[in-house]
């Protein structure tokens, strides 16, 4: 997997990850968002060039949104393609990361406060599905 980032005016960085987000990446995709997240916690994924999504993957994320969640930051996710849609609504993290057309969108929604339901007060079933705490899966 190639992953680029830049920094934004607004200090969000935009991170374009390219190829397989899955079990045989995740270690080095953790390594360099978990990274970045410290220097800059506002994050904008451009999931425009995943290509292969699993549940290693979706978990790596989830990982990487509580860290960004405790930095007083956030994920945001923009142009999804099917894949990666896929399991965000397999999992109900739709309910939990903003979701944006594009890159360029996600980015510039740090510029609004959106309500986003915290990490913690979700948790997975058995089946990997992000459940909230409060009984409603989870929505915005």
């Amino acid at each position: 997997m190639k992953i680029s980032h830049y920094v934004t005016d607004k200090e969000v960085v935009v991170v374009t990850p390219l190829g397989c987000l899955d079990g045989l990446s995740a270690g080095h995709f953790l390594d360099t968002l978990s990274e970045l997240i410290s220097m800059h916690p506002k994050v904008a994924l451009d999931c425009s060039g995943i290509v292969h999504m699993d549940s290693m993957g979706m978990g790596i994320l989830m990982v990487c949104l509580r860290q960004a969640l405790s930095l007083r930051g956030d994920i945001r996710i923009g142009a999804p393609v099917p894949v990666v849609s896929l399991m965000l609504e397999l999992t109900r993290a739709d309910k939990v990361f903003g979701i944006f057309e594009t890159a360029a969108s996600a980015a510039a929604s740090f510029d609004t406060d959106l309500p986003a339901e915290s990490v913690s007060d979700c948790s997975y079933d058995d089946g990997w599905r992000l459940r909230s705490k409060q009984g409603n899966g989870g929505g915005k």
